[in-house]
């Protein structure tokens, strides 16, 4: 195979031409400031809000109480008897001065014999004088006395004692027995006589029933025994029709 053969290059007729380089135009501001490239670290995250705690709820109203009712008024018609008053206290079925040997005054109204106790008792009064109405008073009370310094409200005992047809009977009282320690005096037309009396010479009362000043009834002279005590208390209290008179007055009145 032949061998070939490169000329040589001719050194003055074979240039290669080399560009130059060129640069881009970049204009650069001298006095402008060239920020650091600081990458800032990233913010660290907040943390959550803790939950407010809820309100504790508060306590129900307590319901406002009922209000009470009424009264109801009771309209008790005339007809009706009203209840008696509570019995006083007794012993052993007798009152407390039955418990041993007692002392009773006999008397007479109209003609029906009672017996009261002596220790029950304040005093007897004659009636001399006219004694004082007061109006506005019950049928039972005959008017005012007055006697040692006091003023004694006379009560018709045959209006409590006796039937009505009985109590009408015109038959003026002659004496006033005076009930301890009140204003009031039972009328009576005789003063018999005072008797000793054993608790076994009375037959005492086992309830109180219609007529609770009974207190019992003397076997041996059959009458009546009057509670004066509980007789008081009707006077004081009234029932029914049977109102207690208006004391207020008697402290205007003068001998």
């Amino acid at each position: 195979m032949p061998e070939l053969s490169v000329p040589e290059p001719d050194s003055e007729q074979f240039e290669i031409a080399v560009p130059e380089p060129t640069t881009p135009d970049v204009e650069v501001d001298l006095n402008e400031e060239v920020a650091p490239d600081i990458t800032e670290p990233e913010p660290e995250p907040e943390p959550e809000p803790e939950p407010e705690p809820e309100p504790e709820p508060e306590p129900e109203p307590e319901p406002e109480p009922e209000p009470e009712p009424e009264p109801e008024l009771v309209v008790q018609h005339q007809d009706q008897t009203p209840a008696p008053p509570a019995p006083p206290q007794w012993k052993n079925g007798r009152p407390l001065w039955a418990q041993e040997r007692f002392e009773c005054l006999l008397f007479k109204v109209k003609g029906l014999t009672l017996a009261v106790p002596l220790v029950e008792l304040g005093g007897i009064i004659r009636v001399e004088k006219e004694p004082t109405p007061l109006f506005g008073q019950p049928d039972w009370f005959s008017g005012m006395l007055r006697s040692n310094g006091m003023n004694v409200c006379m009560v018709d005992t045959a209006q409590w004692v006796l039937p009505p047809h009985l109590a009408q009977q015109k038959d003026p009282y002659q004496f006033v027995i005076r009930i301890h320690d009140s204003h009031w005096g039972l009328c009576c037309n005789q003063v018999a006589e005072a008797i000793s009396l054993g608790p076994e010479q009375v037959r005492w009362r086992t309830q109180l029933g219609r007529r609770p000043w009974l207190a019992g009834t003397v076997i041996d002279h059959m009458c009546a025994l009057i509670d004066v005590s509980a007789f008081a208390r009707l006077l004081e209290e009234g029932h029914g029709d049977m109102a207690p008179a208006n004391l207020s007055v008697l402290e205007n009145i003068e001998d």
